[in-house]
């Protein structure tokens, strides 16, 4: 070993700046109280996807719910999912039936998994996408929402820009219990949902797939990939979760407005349901979440 090369003055002084510099920023880190590791979090109860109902005022099951194998299972990076047929019970304006496939499925802990979206997803399976993604704001049926007067608080991360929180119930008659909801924040009457459609073409000539997407991550909601990681990975965030909910066409809609329609009309009746599917982000960040009592089995 070359001494004397180790102690020129130079190297020395770099060797010391790294070590004050890694130092400094581990007290940084302490004194933000910044968390660069996210914790695993589930709802209080366990609940999972595919305790969603299988029918809703408008819409039943068809057949049973669609079961992956072991490696589409490892690609899609979660246990915790359902996909399944819906059949709307009118038939559509021009007596068509109008069915759609609804998947959802939810991540937690280090989240290093790229959410799968239809834009590479269908496209790799060999569909030719017909334009642009967009964004829309669905329309829901916001009757049943209510604003959430017990939080006492201005913090625009725990109810968002907008200043408040909503609430929505669960529809009685297609479960065994009622239960009350929180929504995500900025999620309200005159705050839609955001959407992101999207359009693909066969090559076999058999028509369009319409597709559409948002994502629900540590209390937020957003209708791009992209912006997921922004809401899970906060860096003042213990926790770390977020839930893909797709809704693709299957038969019954020729255009996306169509498909628009009909998937504000699915989830209009099943938004209290995939809420009670995801831990209540307002009780995290105001201390009242029990992390003995949320563990689920088949988490990702």
């Amino acid at each position: 070993m070359n001494w004397k090369l180790l102690l020129n003055p130079g190297l020395l002084t770099l060797i010391a700046v790294f070590g004050v510099g890694s130092i400094a920023m581990g007290r940084m880190i302490d004194a933000l109280s910044l968390q660069l590791e996210k914790k695993p979090i589930y709802p209080p109860d366990g609940r999972t996807f595919l305790a969603i109902p299988a029918e809703t005022p408008s819409w039943e099951r068809v057949g049973g719910d669609i079961l992956m194998s072991k490696d589409v299972v490892v690609t899609l990076g979660t246990e915790n999912y359902v996909s399944r047929v819906y059949q709307r019970k009118e038939p559509g304006p021009d007596g068509q039936i109008v069915q759609v496939e609804f998947h959802g499925a939810y991540y937690t802990d280090d989240i290093d998994t790229v959410p799968h979206v239809p834009e590479r997803c269908f496209v790799g399976g060999g569909l030719q996408q017909s334009d642009a993604s967009r964004v829309v704001r669905l329309d829901l049926d916001t009757s049943r929402w209510r604003e959430d007067t017990s939080i006492e608080t201005d913090d625009e991360r725990i109810v968002g820009n907008q200043g408040v929180i909503y609430k929505t119930r669960t529809i009685p008659q297609y479960r065994s219990r009622f239960a009350e909801v929180r929504l995500p924040r900025d999620v309200g009457p005159e705050s839609p949902l955001p959407f992101r459609l999207s359009e693909f073409r066969s090559n076999r000539g058999r028509g369009s797939i319409f597709a559409g997407y948002f994502f629900i991550a540590n209390g937020g909601a957003v209708g791009s990939a992209e912006a997921v990681r922004g809401l899970s990975f906060n860096l003042s965030d213990e926790y770390a979760y977020y839930a893909k909910v797709q809704i693709t066409s299957v038969s019954g809609i020729s255009s996306s407005d169509e498909h628009e329609k009909y998937s504000a009309e699915l989830l209009s009746e099943l938004m209290a349901e995939i809420m009670l599917c995801l831990p209540d982000w307002v009780d995290v960040q105001t201390g009242a979440y029990d992390p003995e009592g949320g563990e689920a089995e088949g988490g990702a």
